[in-house]
Parts: C-alpha cells; sequence; structure tokens
C-alpha cells in the first residue's frame, strides 16, 4: 500500500499536518570511507569481504534509499581451510543514525567490534559473522517495514539471509542462525524472532530499545524545542532546501565535512529530530489514515493514540504475546549498561523479569557500560557463539 500523502502538505486533521515530508537522499555517514575502515581491522582468526546485496524488498521505496546494499561478511579462518564444511551464522544489527560501518570503526584504546568478535572467534568456535547494512535517509527503520521508509524486514530476513545461504557454505537451519542487535537493531532483531519465526534460533539485544517510555520520550521535549527554536516548529521546513536535511545532503556531496566529533553528516543539536522523525516513520507502517508524529508540532503535546500504536510494539509490554515464539529459540540474552543514556537497562529488566514469569529463558547481563557497544557486548556475542557451536 502506497500512503498518496506522505510527501504533501494536504492531509491534516483539525488544521495539524500529518502527512510526513520527503527527506532528501543521504548516503550512510561511513559509505565513503568503507575501503579504509576495511583496511584497517587487524584480524587473526578469520578475514572480512565486503560484498553488495540487491534486495527486492528496497525496491521503490519512498525514499528512494539504494536497494543495492552494501554487507559485511566475516569468514573464519576455517572456511578456507576446511572447504568442506558449513558454518552456522551470526547477523549483526546496527543501531540508528548509523551503517555497518559501526562494527568497524575504532575509538581511543579499544578495537574494532569485529576485531573484538574476532578475537572471540578464536577461543570459542567458529561462524560466519554477517554485518547488514541498514542505513536509512531518515538514519534508520527499526528493521520494519513501512511505506514512510522501505520493507526492512523484508529486506534482513528475506533477501540477506536467503542471499547469505546461496553464496556461502551455511548451515541452513534456524538453530545455526543468531541474530544480534544493538540498539534499535536489538528491538529489530526481537521483531524478527517473534514476528517471522522458525528463522533463528538465537536471539541476542544489546541497550534495545524497550520500555519505549524511557528510550523514546527522551528526544521528544528536545526536539520540539529545536524545531520550534530553528524550524519554525515544522518538520517540513527541517527538511527542506533551507533546513538541515538540505544541507547535510548538500555537505555529502560536495566532500565538506557537516559532522559531529564522530563524523556524522548532522548537527548533533539536531539529532533528537531525526529520532524522532525516524520513529513516526518507521512506525507508520501502512496505516490508511496517514503517519503522525508523535506530538504536536506547535505545543509538543504527546498524541496518546500515536503513543498507544508505538507501544503495542514495545517488547516489554508484548512479551507474553510470543510465548510460543520465543520458547521455540535455543538461546536468549538481553544487556544492558546501568549507565545507558536511553534507560535501556530498565527496559532489559523489565523484559528479562516478563520473560521470566511465562518461563521463557533468557540470560539478562548487566554492568556499568553505556549505550554504546562495550564489555557487555563482547560477553554477549560470546554467548552467541557458544550456543550456535556447542551442541
Amino acid at each position: 500500500m502506497v500512503l498518496i500523502s506522505l510527501d504533501t502538505e494536504g492531509a491534516s486533521a483539525g488544521g495539524k499536518v500529518v502527512s510526513f515530508p520527503r527527506a532528501p537522499r543521504q548516503a550512510g555517514p561511513n559509505w565513503p570511507h568503507m575501503d579504509t575502515l576495511v583496511k584497517e581491522q587487524s584480524l587473526v582468526n578469520g578475514f572480512l569481504e565486503i560484498r553488495h546485496v540487491d534486495s527486492a524488498a528496497l525496491k521503490g521505496n519512498f525514499l528512494d534509499d539504494p536497494s543495492r546494499r552494501p554487507i559485511g561478511i566475516y569468514l573464519p579462518a576455517q572456511y578456507r581451510e576446511a572447504p568442506e564444511r558449513r558454518f552456522p551464522v551470526i547477523y549483526l544489527l546496527h543501531g540508528a543514525m548509523t551503517d555497518l560501518g559501526s562494527w568497524l570503526k575504532r575509538s581511543i584504546g579499544r578495537k574494532s567490534l569485529l576485531e573484538t568478535m574476532d578475537a572471540v572467534m578464536g577461543g570459542t568456535g567458529d561462524a560466519i559473522i554477517v554485518m547488514v547494512d541498514a542505513w536509512t535517509s531518515v538514519g534508520g527503520s527499526q528493521y520494519v517495514n513501512s511505506d514512510a521508509i522501505g520493507r526492512y524486514q523484508d529486506y534482513f530476513v528475506d533477501d540477506v539471509v536467503v542471499w547469505v545461504d546461496r553464496n556461502f557454505r551455511t548451515q541452513e537451519a534456524a538453530a545455526c542462525r543468531a541474530v544480534l542487535g544493538h540498539s534499535s537493531g536489538g528491538f529489530g532483531a526481537w521483531m524478527a524472532c517473534t514476528r517471522r519465526p522458525g528463522v533463528f534460533g538465537v536471539l541476542g539485544m544489546l541497550a534495545a530499545d524497550c520500555l519505549f517510555e524511557g528510550a523514546y520520550l527522551k528526544t521528544l521535549g528536545p526536539a520540539v524545542r529545536r524545531l520550534r527554536a530553528q524550524y519554525g516548529g515544522s518538520m517540513h521546513t527541517f527538511w527542506s532546501a533551507e533546513g538541515t536535511g538540505q544541507r547535510s545532503n548538500q555537505a555529502a556531496r560536495d566532500s565538506v565535512i557537516l559532522a559531529d566529533e564522530n563524523g556524522e553528516l548532522w548537527d548533533p543539536a539536531d539529532a533528537p529530530v531525526y529520532d524522532q522523525h525516524m520513529l513516526a516513520a518507521a512506525f507508520a507502517g501502512s496505516d490508511p489514515m496517514g503517519p503522525r508524529y508523535l506530538f504536536d508540532q506547535d505545543s509538543g503535546q504527546l498524541d496518546s493514540a500515536v503513543w498507544a500504536a508505538w507501544i503495542s510494539l514495545d517488547p516489554a509490554r508484548t512479551a507474553t504475546e510470543y510465548v510460543a515464539e520465543l520458547s521455540e529459540l535455543r538461546h536468549i540474552s538481553i544487556a544492558a549498561g546501568d549507565q545507558d543514556e536511553f534507560f535501556a537497562d530498565n527496559g532489559a529488566a523489565t523484559l528479562s523479569a516478563k520473560l521470566a514469569e511465562v518461563g521463557v529463558m533468557a540470560f539478562h547481563l548487566t554492568g556499568d557500560d553505556a549505550h554504546a557497544p562495550g564489555d557487555l557486548f563482547t560477553r554477549q556475542f560470546q554467548l552467541a557463539v557458544e550456543a550456535l557451536t556447542q551442541r
């Protein structure tokens, strides 16, 4: 279904604009640097390839984002040394506002996440690692199907997984596939396992979007304030030629860095606006009434109907609806640090408790990590490898 009002000012309710502006196409923040990031990896137990997947699910998406996507493939050393062997697969889903390059970037004093995974692989077992790219011009997709962004759940489950099985020596069974996601990628991993059962056997959620009031309401107030102060209280102005979206797009084309300290192509002060737009677009789905933001763009008042629709997808609130699907998984881990800026630790604790109430076994990991993947990720990844490789 196509939402014909998505890029117009005409759809309204009570005089309020409820349609989405069309965001300018923007490349993934790490796409231009992918070759450099790959060359910088110091891997001792495997090797990395960058391939491309042509996605039927993403063709003709509303944002005109590319349907041909880069994909990172880590193959253990045994893949070359034992050509007759088939291997389990771990799929990695990155968070919002980044792309697959997030697994390859180093920070001061720390290895890249792929280098950390490579070190774990040497001592635990052998598995293929697939780094899925789900960048969109609005920063993310929540890995769900939406007419306002694209069919990203279908892209992941139907296109990427099938392509990997066709092109590599994988063990083609749910018990031999893991999906581990960070932040909105953790939410996407949850959605893939609960809405598309029988594809994955291991679920890992790291600082995942869960207990939505902690994560999503945090950016509502700053988004309203930024829109009012800088963009006349209008998302349409934000994404217009005068707004940040078009300026960022032009900067990317001209190779003029408009970046925060992490090299992202937007002003950090605009991050809450991106977040609220991306969430509204992702959760719009195929709503025939047209998409709406979580808040009134004039007053900032919460729209209770939109909020009710959002939290109907909250893992912390819906866990008991998917007991059968979750019980089929051979391993579940839920991790978040108690310094998480988006309060993902509260969501992780709530979800873990809900699963325990209904008899679904899950490892609940906590520590002093912030939102970015840290030591908890290493432990969670190790558990996923062990679940796949130790029978």
